[in-house]
C-alpha cells in the first residue's frame, strides 16, 4: 500500500458517513417578526431621540404566537400585542383603548 492510499481511504470512509438529521425547527415557517423574549429592536423617528423595544412575553396560541412588547432603555412607550404567525403579523387590540383594531 503506498502512503497516499491510507489518506485516500479515509476521505472516502468519512465521505460515506450518514449526515446528521434535520433539526425540526429548520422546517418551521419563517415569521417574520421577533418571537424570542429578549430581543430587542430599535425604531427611527421624526426626532432625534430613537426608540428602544423589547420582546417581554411570548405566548404560544395553536400556531401563532401573542407578543407582547415593552419599552426598553427607559423608553416608557405601551405597544400592543401582535399575533404572529406563518400566514403574517396582526395587531387584535388597540394598546391606548383596549379595543378591537381597526383591520
Amino acid at each position: 500500500m503506498t502512503k497516499l492510499t491510507l489518506p485516500f481511504l479515509l476521505v472516502a470512509l468519512a465521505a460515506s458517513a450518514p449526515a446528521a438529521p434535520v433539526p425540526d425547527e429548520a422546517n418551521a415557517p419563517a415569521l417574520h417578526f421577533p418571537t424570542k423574549v429578549g430581543a430587542k429592536w430599535v425604531y427611527e423617528r421624526n426626532s432625534p431621540v430613537l426608540e428602544t423595544a423589547v420582546v417581554a412575553v411570548v405566548e404560544q396560541v395553536g400556531r401563532e404566537h401573542v407578543v407582547s412588547r415593552a419599552g426598553a432603555d427607559g423608553n416608557p412607550q405601551q405597544y400592543a400585542k401582535v399575533v404572529v404567525s406563518p400566514v403574517g403579523l396582526r395587531q387584535d387590540r388597540d394598546v391606548a383603548t383596549g379595543q378591537p383594531a381597526d383591520v
